[in-house]
Formats: structure tokens, C-alpha cells, sequence
């Protein structure tokens, strides 16, 4: 038996037909340069981040679950861009931390992920662009609230944009 049609579903196959479009323009100009989007993505989240990353962390942040992130994390560490450092308070943690040539990559990647965003966005004003970003945040949200979720609050430390009362 077919489920009968419903907006939340139409909307669901949209945004993820979009962020697999986005992922796929943003990735092919950092294949160039030898990184895969995951990679570029744990190279942000390890170099921006204000304290230590675990292995659980970066995967909670990448939506992925904890054992998918060894694999990716292996091929970091292969290409040297960072290193797992045990935790001296807790021997059992281990950190991930960027190493220098890590920390080179994620510069040269930085601008690479900017212009490939600003590029896919350019055509959405600025009220466009911070109701697409309060919306997701909205559907991250009422996902992460489903039982049995264990996603990190990713939104929380962010400065929330404000809109110019002419432009909304």
C-alpha cells in the first residue's frame, strides 16, 4: 500500500535532493586539490574548533555515527593532516588534533568551500538566505528531538543573524 501524498515528504526529497546537488558542485572543486567533502568537513570542525575534538564529536557534528568516522579519520591520519593524541585526564578519550600539514590543507581549502558556497547562493538575497538558515535550523532541530537522537546542539554557539526590518 502507497502512503498518500504529504507536503512534509515533498519537502523532504527536495532538500535532499539540494544538499546532495550543493555537496556534489562543492566537492568537485575540492577533488581538485585532493580532499574529499567529508574530509574538508572534519578539517573544520577539528582546526575551527575552541577546545579538543573526539571521534564522537566530529561524527555527531557530520551526522554520521561513530564507527563510520575510523575509515575517514585512517585516511586523514595516512595523509598525515592529523593525529589521534590521548586524553592525559582520561587515558580512554582520544583527541583528534589538525597536524601542520593539516592545518595547511584546511587553509587551502577554506577558500575553496567559500567561493563554491558563495557561488551556489548568490542568486538568494539576504532575507532569502536567513530564512533558508533559521529553516534548517528548524528541521535539524525537530530531528534531533526524535526519540532515540543523539545529535550535538551544532546551532547553539552560533550568533543568530538579524535581519534590517527594510530588507525583511
Amino acid at each position: 500500500m502507497q502512503n498518500p501524498p504529504h507536503p512534509a515528504v515533498d519537502a523532504y526529497r527536495r532538500l535532499y535532493v539540494a544538499h546532495t546537488a550543493v555537496a556534489r558542485a562543492i566537492e568537485r572543486d575540492l577533488i581538485r586539490v585532493g580532499v574529499s567533502l567529508p574530509q574538508a568537513i572534519a578539517l573544520q570542525v577539528i582546526g575551527t574548533a575552541t577546545g579538543a575534538v573526539t571521534a564522537t564529536q566530529l561524527a555527531g557534528y557530520m551526522g554520521q555515527e561513530r564507527q563510520s568516522m575510523t575509515g575517514l579519520i585512517d585516511r586523514m591520519e595516512v595523509k598525515a593532516w592529523l593525529v589521534r593524541v590521548r586524553d592525559l585526564p582520561d587515558r580512554r578519550a582520544i583527541r583528534l588534533e589538525l597536524t601542520e600539514a593539516g592545518r595547511e590543507k584546511l587553509e587551502e581549502i577554506l577558500p575553496i568551500t567559500y567561493r563554491a558556497v558563495v557561488q551556489i547562493f548568490a542568486r538568494f538575497g539576504e532575507s532569502e538566505l536567513l530564512n533558508m538558515a533559521r529553516t534548517f535550523e528548524a528541521v535539524y532541530d525537530a530531528a534531533a528531538a526524535q526519540p532515540g537522537m543523539d545529535l550535538p546542539a551544532v546551532f547553539e554557539s552560533e550568533p543568530q543573524p538579524t535581519v534590517d526590518a527594510a530588507i525583511a
